[in-house]
């Protein structure tokens, strides 16, 4: 038997007031700064294109990671100071006024394990335009119903969907009311803990008798593998 229970989190505790009254379309990043595993480097490039067709945007980057000086010299390059773009690493509690201060947040991933930061987005409201992480990214986002999801690597793409969202408030309100309706119904808590529960009921009680566990191994006797060693 196998079961799909997605991850969760608390539906209500998103719930932010957001406002609309900005004239400038305020976008995001929530993450670690790092530009293999992230896709980092796409943010310069995005932000430079959506520059160049004279979007009105204000761009704001929360998160610590190995190449936050290179992003922020990139930035620099395409003509953006770090006053103002960076707000470094956020604390837990902080993540919500965030999400608050964003109306579209990016999300360029090349991989990922889970994007809990994709459904804590959206939980607040925000619209996501993120990299299509097959598995992850797809199972979080509805294409064009509560998102955008563009191409790995194509900053064209990206920024074009976030253009579309610069020139409609009604696109975003609709979108962001769809995200959030979509995080109460599949990933809110009470729903992964009910799903839980109807898992344990439908395990078969077995009348074997558990086998003996094995002896722990001594930590003295563990090596890391020479793949998981830090470089």
């Amino acid at each position: 038997m196998i079961e799909l229970i997605p991850h969760s989190v608390d539906s209500t505790f998103y719930r932010a007031r957001r406002s609309s009254d900005f004239l400038s379309l305020r976008i995001g990043y929530l993450g670690r700064l790092d530009k293999y595993g992230k896709g980092l480097m796409s943010l310069p490039s995005v932000a430079g294109i959506l520059a160049d067709r004279g979007v009105n945007f204000h761009l704001r980057i929360a998160g610590s990671g190995p190449d936050a000086e290179t992003l922020s010299w990139s930035l620099g390059e395409c003509g953006f100071k770090r006053e103002g773009v960076f707000v470094a690493r956020v604390a837990l509690s902080r993540v919500l006024a965030f999400l608050a201060s964003v109306d579209v947040l990016l999300f360029p991933s090349r991989f990922e394990g889970c994007g809990m930061v994709l459904i804590e987005a959206v939980a607040a409201g925000v619209v996501p335009v993120a990299s299509r992480v097959n598995g992850v990214a797809d199972f979080i986002i509805e294409e064009g119903r509560t998102g955008f999801l563009i191409g790995i690597d194509d900053v064209v793409g990206m920024a074009s969907a976030v253009e579309e969202l610069s020139k409609s408030l009604t696109l975003r309100k609709t979108m962001s009311e769809a995200g959030v309706k979509s995080v109460k119904d599949w990933f809110d808590r009470d729903r992964m803990c009910l799903a839980f529960v109807e898992v344990f009921r439908k395990v078969p009680r077995s009348g074997r008798r558990p086998r003996p566990r094995p002896r722990p191994r001594p930590w003295s006797e563990c090596r890391l593998r020479t793949g998981f060693r830090p470089s």
